[in-house]
């Protein structure tokens, strides 16, 4: 992180912590009970609605940028690792749709996935099923 004037960083700081866990990219899905699933993404959307309260957005929140950490109580618990992508200005929506564009790269990933991170973000919004690209040879 850096605090910038006029263009130069004039102060900044590295943080180093291990995260114990699994990466978002590489949890197996399947391996979640659906109740466990369900929290898990929920919790991804709410995250970054909670970031967006304070004024914040993740810039760069793909799949590879959290760690999800296990917790025998609460299920499982998403943490962004990457903090050098959050800023005060970023394109409406960009953190939610980067989320949801890097999640579908993952094999076990769901439409009903994605509906559950979509409420946690927004969870009195209207849901719209998104069209399903076919691809033509």
């Amino acid at each position: 992180m850096e605090r910038r004037r006029l263009g130069y960083a004039v102060d900044s700081v590295i943080v180093f912590e291990r995260v114990p866990g699994t990466q978002l990219s590489d949890l197996d899905l399947e391996s979640l009970a659906p109740s466990r699933r369900q929290d898990l993404f929920r919790r991804l959307g709410r995250t970054l609605r909670r970031l967006e309260d304070q004024g914040l957005k993740q810039y760069d929140s793909k799949s590879t940028n959290w760690m999800i950490v296990p917790d025998p109580k609460l299920g499982p618990i998403p943490v962004v690792i990457d903090v050098d992508g959050i800023r005060r200005i970023t394109p409406v929506l960009w953190p939610i749709d980067r989320l949801l564009r890097s999640l579908r790269e993952h094999p076990q990933y769901t439409p009903a996935d994605s509906r559950e991170v979509c409420l946690g973000y927004a969870p009195f919004a209207r849901l719209q099923q998104e069209e399903q690209l076919t691809i033509e040879n």
